[in-house]
């Protein structure tokens, strides 16, 4: 089966006559995904504020979060309308207790599972939304069986790839058990992918799990407002001239890619700065998960002497990065793998051009040459180009930027994306 660059098309359904058959109680949605909503840490709690945002004036949203060792009890938090709910969800593995370990989770595991089963019922929950496959997922699995709602899987990024070849890890960085993983993928009533080429990728690999949606990732139209701060606001010791790069500082994202494009750029663009903007990805233990590749950056960047235009920030609030990127150049996007990032159609927003590599994720959405710039991955040399390209050239830099605004403007809104999950909420309530 063929899943093309366009999302799956679906009839627009009659919600109100649907909740109307339901005695007017709108469609309960509960989200479950190690999120601190309404915090913004990565591109998932992102996609999860934006659709929360959509879709709350039809549907209910609840959002579930695995706890940690000290919510022994189901805890609630409410932001707004928006309830998080919290319970540790115990596995029977322990990789320094094994015995301990397991005998534990043999005598917690009923217990807790008859404390999830209370929530869903006594919330009325029609549909669970998982976000990034897990090992803990299984037990919404086993209350699917128990006569629990139906779940569907959101594949967001390189979950997908890790799930398609069989090597999602733990949260600890040891591999989770295969067989678990598939077997809640295949006990889902629906799976969904951030972008065409996973959703490709995971029906090619598990051809057994039937269609596998496309649906990218939205974002609300109106982000203007929080970008409609001053100039002022940008922190006074920014150059004139600088590029973003955000992400994790992982070796998928590649910033040692751009940190040598700017080593090439150093003799012709002397004044242009480059601020890689994030922190490294950890394990569960708080030991990196790519141990001593941000030393090697930092030792990569004193070794071609661009100390002073190569700037590792760290995590920054959301409102500073915003307005940083207001006054940016363009933004860099040297990726190996991607699902569809949220900082890519921030970007879109702001008109801001974007050099991306050219990998699926990217050129599902990135047309070359009308909206953005495609370079080959791992190409230090071609990304180094375009940059110069755009930063020698304010007429192509507003007419690439003018051009993909418009395609996240007309493809990729919240409430389009919204609209999809409906649809297919709806579909697979009435199944």
């Amino acid at each position: 089966m063929v899943i093309d660059k366009v999302i799956i098309t679906v009839d627009r359904m009659d919600f109100t006559g649907f909740n109307a058959q339901r005695g007017g109680r709108p469609l309960h949605i509960l989200m479950v995904y190690h999120a601190a909503y309404p915090q913004v840490r990565g591109g998932i709690d992102a996609m999860i504020q934006a659709l929360i945002g959509s879709v709350t004036p039809g549907c209910r949203v609840s959002i579930f979060s695995p706890g940690d060792w000290s919510n022994k009890r189901l805890e609630v938090q409410w932001s707004g309308s928006v309830a998080r709910y919290q319970l540790r969800l115990r596995m029977p593995w322990d990789a320094q207790r094994p015995i301990r370990g397991f005998l534990g989770w043999l005598w917690e595991f009923p217990v807790t599972l008859w404390k999830l089963h209370g929530l869903l019922r006594t919330q009325k929950v029609d549909m669970v939304h998982l976000h990034t496959i897990r090992d803990y997922h299984g037990y919404f699995r086993l209350l699917r069986w128990l006569g629990g709602p139906p779940y569907i899987v959101t594949f967001h990024g390189t979950d997908a790839l890790h799930f398609a070849e069989d090597m999602l890890l733990g949260v600890a960085g040891e591999r989770q058990g295969k067989g678990i993983l598939r077997w809640v993928a295949h006990g889902a009533a629906g799976i969904t992918a951030v972008s065409a080429h996973y959703a490709r990728l995971i029906q090619q690999c598990h051809p057994k799990l039937g269609q596998v949606h496309a649906i990218p990732n939205g974002i609300p139209l109106d982000l203007h407002a929080d970008t409609s701060a001053s100039m002022a606001e940008i922190p006074a010791h920014l150059p004139t001239q600088y590029w973003l790069l955000v992400g994790w500082i992982d070796p998928p994202k590649a910033p040692d890619v751009a940190v040598r494009a700017w080593g090439l750029l150093a003799d012709s663009f002397p004044d242009v700065h480059l601020f890689i903007v994030g922190e490294e990805s950890l394990l569960g233990n708080g030991l990196p998960y790519y141990p001593g590749y941000l030393a090697s950056l930092h030792e990569m960047i004193r070794e071609l002497g661009i100390s002073a235009t190569v700037h590792l920030t760290g995590s920054l609030p959301r409102a500073t990065l915003l307005a940083m990127a207001r006054g940016a150049q363009g933004q860099v996007f040297p990726s190996l793998r991607e699902g569809l990032p949220y900082v890519l159609l921030e970007a879109g927003l702001m008109r801001l051009p974007v050099v991306c590599s050219d990998i699926p994720a990217f050129a599902d959405v990135v047309t070359h040459e009308q909206d953005g710039l495609l370079t080959p991955i791992k190409d230090a040399q071609a990304l180094a180009a375009a940059v110069a390209r755009v930063a020698s050239d304010p007429v192509l830099a507003s007419r690439l930027g003018q051009a993909f605004h418009e395609t996240v403007c007309q493809h990729y809104s919240a409430e389009r994306m919204a609209e999809r999950y409906l649809d297919l909420y709806h579909r697979l309530v009435m199944a």
